[in-house]
């Protein structure tokens, strides 16, 4: 290729603009396949612009992608680095791909610093017996950047184990430049044993990572090397000063804790194949009690019943004047801590695919407090399984008890969120959380259903004409539109008490409410919980 246009009909400054926006848009557009011929793609569309432009200011010229300044070029790379390394079709890393595509390319992708400062290792998918040689390139290559390391290592044989630990040691050495560190291991599965491997890990301890922003470091074992009940920092002990967002298993406590001084997000998740359950009341409590706690994710089951944590009529309450946000998955029993805290920040409370039975444990109501400064409430996925003796030995239904302690807690709520996949749903179970004749909700605006069946519709009516104010009720569309064909007059009324929305599947239900994750990897990648889809719309499940 050669380079026939020294000076285009677009300035400098406009080329880059322009390009940069082509870029954007082309990276949004999923019909394009590979990285590379998505950058080749934007050279020509951007080519075509450039061409117009020039015979409109006088130039008889069409740019070459090589006529494009190296700055432009490198731009375009790093949209395809960010947008690119977490796409699990990729057979090799985006930035190995354009190192390949001609002499001109890989000059300017190894002269780049920043396409080489995020490195990834999985044994799960494609271990490579190079793997120590790469990482050590990517660090030459990376020159002073930050660097974000994934290492998700899984070996069953004692080569493959040697290459991990080998790999986290080159990594300590760097630990200066760690922006985002990731370890994922099964200690318990080691062919060195869980004892010989934290041997291996042991530089992590004596640690200061100036730079570090996210770590996660989740091993699986629940070999105790110390008082379960202290939360002091086992890794990165000389400090990290920057470290704002953590994600942990339930083991890491016994060795691998990080310092929490100055966390802002944390992700408690599930330890793979450690069925005990290992938190003790005092050192759940002592985790989330961390003043500058903003964002807390439970994903892992803490205790067996909560009785093991003792009476919670009795217990102290755990206080968190900074968190905003609570989300809750896969765990029943821990439910139990919403009676116990006091967060009078919390703005966001989202309660995913849990049994709502564990929520009632004969508590006296008059002692719930409320989330005060509580936007949303989003029960998603949730169910009722009450065993039959429970249901038998009081006289009352359960469910009243669940949604008066429900209400009791989000009685400040402006968006109040159901979703309910199986049927019977929630709602067809007898759920009065929307009882507004019962339940004052003086602050709600908006209520979003996403039902399993056809069947609402009377529900709807007969609570929300109760309702003082205003509100918005929102429904897939294939629901509205089959009220509107069968009951039309019960659609006509209700559509005089509230407004009427319609949502179409994978709307949707929410905002995005937990904090980006800043890097180029996905912070759950390996994990089996999509939060995403979570809180966007399904609509009924057709029989």
């Amino acid at each position: 290729m050669t380079n026939d246009v020294k000076h285009p009909g677009l300035s400098h400054h406009d080329h880059f603009a322009f390009i940069s926006t082509v870029a954007r848009s082309l990276w949004d557009e999923p019909t394009v396949p590979q990285p590379h011929v998505r950058i080749i793609a934007t050279f020509n569309l951007a080519s075509m612009s450039l061409t117009r432009a020039n015979i409109k200011s006088g130039y008889k010229a069409t740019m070459l992608i090589l006529d494009f300044p190296k700055e432009i070029q490198s731009e375009i790379f790093t949209f395809a680095h960010r947008d690119n390394s977490n796409d699990e079709t990729l057979l090799l890393p985006v930035e190995v791909i354009l190192s390949h595509v001609c002499s001109e390319w890989r000059n300017i992708a190894i002269n780049l610093p920043f396409l080489w400062t995020a490195f990834k290792f999985e044994t799960r998918r494609r271990a490579s017996p190079w793997a120590v040689a790469k990482l050590q390139e990517y660090l030459v290559r990376s020159k002073k950047q930050l660097l974000e390391l994934y290492f998700d290592m899984w070996a069953r044989d004692l080569q493959g184990t040697n290459q991990c630990f080998k790999l986290v040691e080159i990594a300590i050495a760097h630990a200066c430049r760690w922006r985002r560190f990731t370890l994922f291991n099964d200690l318990k599965g080691s062919p060195t044993g869980v004892t010989g491997s934290l041997r291996r890990l042991s530089g992590l301890r004596q640690l200061n990572a100036p730079n570090l922003e996210y770590f996660a470091m989740c091993l699986a074992s629940e070999i105790a090397l110390g008082d379960d009940e202290d939360v002091s920092p086992s890794v990165l002990i000389e400090g990290a000063p920057k470290l704002s967002v953590i994600r942990i298993d339930t083991t890491s406590h016994f060795h691998s804790m990080p310092p929490l001084s100055n966390i802002t997000t944390l992700t408690i998740q599930e330890s793979p194949w450690v069925p005990e359950y290992l938190y003790s009341f005092h050192t759940f409590r002592s985790i989330l009690m961390i003043p500058t706690l903003t964002n807390l994710s439970i994903e892992s089951s803490l205790i067996p019943h909560t009785r093991v944590w003792g009476n919670p009529a009795t217990l102290p309450r755990i206080v968190m004047p900074s968190l905003k946000t609570l989300r809750i998955t896969q765990e029943d029993n821990t439910l139990v801590i919403l009676q116990l805290l006091d967060a009078t920040l919390l703005e966001t409370l989202v309660l995913h695919d849990l049994d709502l039975t564990s929520l009632y444990i004969g508590q006296d109501m008059n002692k719930i407090t409320p989330f005060k400064k509580l936007d949303t409430l989003a029960i998603l996925d949730c169910r009722y399984d009450p065993r039959g003796e429970e249901v038998e030995s009081v006289n009352f239904n359960p469910l009243d008890s669940v949604g008066n302690i429900l209400c009791e807690l989000a009685c400040c709520a402006k968006h109040v969120i159901l979703s309910s996949p199986n049927a019977p749903s929630l709602i067809e179970r007898g759920l009065n959380l929307f009882n507004l004749e019962k339940h004052k909700w003086p602050r709600l605006q908006c209520i979003t259903l996403d039902l399993s069946t056809f069947s609402g519709l009377m529900f709807c009516l007969k609570n929300f004409e109760h309702s003082p104010h205003s509100l918005t009720v929102r429904v897939v569309e294939p629901v509205l539109e089959h009220w509107r064909e069968v009951q039309l007059d019960s659609l006509m009324r209700l559509e005089k008490v509230c407004k009427l929305e319609a949502m179409k599947a994978g709307d949707l239900m929410m905002d995005e409410y937990w904090p980006a994750p800043g890097g180029i990897f996905h912070e759950d990648g390996n994990l089996d919980i999509r939060w995403g889809e979570s809180i966007r719309a399904r609509g009924p499940v057709e029989e």
